[in-house]
């Protein structure tokens, strides 16, 4: 007396059909089993349908997660790659630094060794060179001569103590002046043209004669 919307579903027929009809007639019974069959048939085809549909999605997604995970696997591999030669590298140059600091080094105490030889003679050079002058400096300021030097120009750079005697000068009073400060004017020019030429010559010479004036006139 009742039937509910499935049958216009399943069976593919109306309810005034089936209503007040006696479902176990000889006619209805196989029409209806069979429509029951086809639409469960079908029902399990598009299932199936549905979940082949989804299972290949599935392994879509399967697949392109397997493909990113083989690229990270392949990137992680390279990476590791380059840090073992990174890490290579950096044991080669550590090996090749150590070997030059080491090559540094001794080039460096050889030269220091080197140094330290050349200063001691330096040394004992600077030591027989004071001890020279000291004796030189000694016989000059004890000779009885007076015994001078000047520069390129003519100015006094040194006097011996002996000016004293023969001028009356202290020996700094006449550093930075010429031979011809010390005569009268008429022989200046005479005077300054003579040291002048043994400036110029640069040769020793002897007979040199110059009247000089004591500093008290």
């Amino acid at each position: 007396t009742i039937v509910s919307d499935t049958a216009v579903t399943l069976l593919t027929i109306r309810m005034n059909e089936i209503k007040n009809d006696k479902i176990a007639s000889t006619n209805a019974i196989p029409n209806i089993l069979f429509r029951i069959f086809s639409a469960v048939l079908t029902d399990k085809l598009v299932l199936t349908t549905n979940k082949a549909q989804s299972f290949e999605e599935t392994n879509r997604e399967l697949q392109a997660k397997k493909y990113q995970l083989q690229e990270t696997l392949k990137s992680s591999q390279n990476e590791i790659a380059k840090r073992k030669k990174s890490q290579e590298d950096l044991r080669q140059y550590q090996i090749h630094l150590q070997e030059l600091v080491e090559e540094r080094t001794a080039v460096l105490e050889k030269t220091n060794q080197e140094l330290q030889a050349e200063v001691l003679i330096r040394q004992q050079a600077e030591k027989q060179s004071l001890e020279s002058e000291e004796r030189f400096r000694n016989l000059v300021e004890i000779s009885s001569d007076w015994i001078w030097e000047f520069d390129q120009y003519g100015h006094y750079t040194y006097a011996s103590p002996a000016i004293k005697i023969l001028l009356g000068y202290e020996p700094e009073e006449i550093i930075e002046l010429s031979p011809s400060d010390f005569v009268h004017k008429e022989n200046k020019q005479m005077t300054q043209d003579q040291y002048e030429r043994l400036l110029q010559d640069k040769l020793p010479f002897k007979n040199l004669e110059v009247l000089f004036l004591h500093k008290d006139g």
